[in-house]
């Protein structure tokens, strides 16, 4: 299987262990996840990056904000709402909460950077080892990190 291919492979099956978890009733103090994917960007995308670096994928965590001229009616015009994705090779996005902007091309993964890029204003870029170190130290980020991994091992 071509390394894109297992990526995208590895992160439905991410994608999948979220969505259960969201309906897990044994999520104390990790409640948000009943909302996935509203709210869960950085959550999500930093336990993903430390599942894909597990897997030999090194990725980037991007931080962005909302345009002010976004047309997505649930973003108000004057509050800078934070997002987070992350990106593969600088060419592959992997947005696993992508869908839940309804303006949104609905990919997870793909190289069309363009409505991400139109949509948000980039604030940060950073690598692997520099989110996943501040990960280490969230008791929150590594429980949900434990689940995940646990969930798409038993698959």
């Amino acid at each position: 299987m071509e390394k894109i291919e297992l990526l995208i492979s590895i992160v439905d099956q991410i994608r999948i262990a979220f969505e259960r978890i969201a309906l897990d009733n044994d999520i104390t103090g990790m409640e948000y996840i009943k909302n996935f994917p509203k709210g869960c960007c950085y959550d999500s995308s930093c336990t993903l990056g430390r599942i894909l670096l597990d897997k030999g994928y090194e990725t980037e965590l991007i931080t962005a904000c909302y345009y002010e001229s976004s047309e997505d009616p649930e973003i108000p015009v004057d509050n800078q709402v934070s997002h987070n994705w992350l990106e593969y090779e600088r060419n592959v996005i992997i947005d696993l909460t992508i869908d839940q902007f309804k303006n949104s091309t609905g990919e997870i993964v793909t190289v069309d950077s363009s409505w991400h890029y139109t949509t948000f204003h980039i604030i940060d870029r950073e690598d692997a080892n520099t989110y996943l170190s501040q990960m280490e130290n969230n008791y929150k980020l590594m429980e949900l990190y434990r689940r995940i991994a646990q969930a798409i091992s038993e698959n």
